[in-house]
């Protein structure tokens, strides 16, 4: 927090750094106190230090009110990430905010994903199959068959 008026009577007239930054200086006079906070952290209004972001979330650029989710797809096992990693091709992920690679699943047989972030697997099209999990592509049926 920090005030601009003299001859202050309380704490009334102190304010509270904005969302976003912090202030570890008592008896400021000036918002130039006020610090971002980095990347992978957030603060609210008021605040005398950053928060880290929790798994499965994160903030990607310094001054962040909040932390974001982790989209489908993608997970951040990490405290304070400033970033989500996609699930590998031939796994998917629907859940929002996921903390850990184990929630990214893998496709079932007669579906593929051949791209990283996947958010559902994709069946495989007529005279194609993949028998096994995790598949990035589906195999052409053999000639004279389909």
């Amino acid at each position: 927090r920090f005030s601009t008026s003299i001859g202050a009577v309380d704490n009334t007239a102190c304010l509270d750094c904005p969302a976003g930054t912090f202030s570890k200086s008592a008896g400021a006079n000036s918002s130039s106190t006020c610090v971002d906070c980095l990347a992978g952290s957030f603060s609210g209004a008021g605040a005398s230090a950053c928060s880290p972001c929790t798994t499965g979330t994160f903030s990607s650029s310094k001054g962040a009110s909040s932390c974001e989710n982790c989209p489908a797809g993608t997970f951040s096992s990490l405290i304070a990430a400033t970033n989500c990693s996609d699930c590998s091709a031939g796994k998917f992920s629907s859940a929002t905010r996921a903390s850990k690679e184990s929630l990214c699943l893998d496709c079932h047989p007669g579906k593929h994903s051949a791209i990283p972030g996947a958010t559902i697997c994709i069946d495989c099209n007529p005279g194609k199959y993949v028998t096994t999990p995790q598949a990035t592509s589906c195999s052409d049926c053999s000639a004279g068959k389909f």
